[in-house]
């Protein structure tokens, strides 16, 4: 058993993607099927497009969690931050992820999406949600008693 954590050691999260028919919220899940319940068997999904995607985070050592939580009470010491907490995880451990530069215009379609604050900022409010809670599950675990 190592009690030393690497920088290979990490934590991949699958998950799918499908566009609500209003053309801004989407829908999320495990796969195809958690999607077809979650949008009435599929009839709010706009068209028949699904999209498969992973995000990787390193699994954090001592160090990662600490720099993780600092910084995030205020001056008083009294009040937590809590919306900066998620966004420094995402932050400090996000390695690699499936998302493409929509911005790199046509004949770019492989172009990864470069990791950064500014784009992790911009993801939609629905992935950060869902692929957090199990990056905290797996990180915390049921309990959620550690970050």
């Amino acid at each position: 058993m190592n009690i030393f954590l690497k920088e290979e050691d990490v934590i991949k999260i699958d998950f799918m993607i499908a566009q609500n028919i209003n053309g801004y919220d989407i829908f999320i899940g495990k796969n195809k099927d958690d999607i077809l319940i979650a949008s009435d068997g599929g009839k709010l999904v706009k068209g028949d497009y699904f999209e498969e995607h992973f995000m990787v985070f390193k699994y954090p050592a001592f160090g990662d969690k600490l720099e993780i939580i600092d910084g995030l009470v205020d001056e008083t010491g009294l009040n937590v931050k809590i919306a900066k907490f998620r966004l420094n995880k995402f932050i400090k451990l996000l390695k690699d992820w499936s998302f493409k530069d929509a911005s790199a215009g046509e004949g770019a379609n492989d172009a990864k999406a470069k990791i950064s604050e500014e784009s992790i900022l911009k993801l939609h409010p629905a992935i950060v949600s869902y692929v957090g809670d199990i990056l905290d599950e797996i990180v915390d675990g049921p309990s959620g008693g550690e970050i």
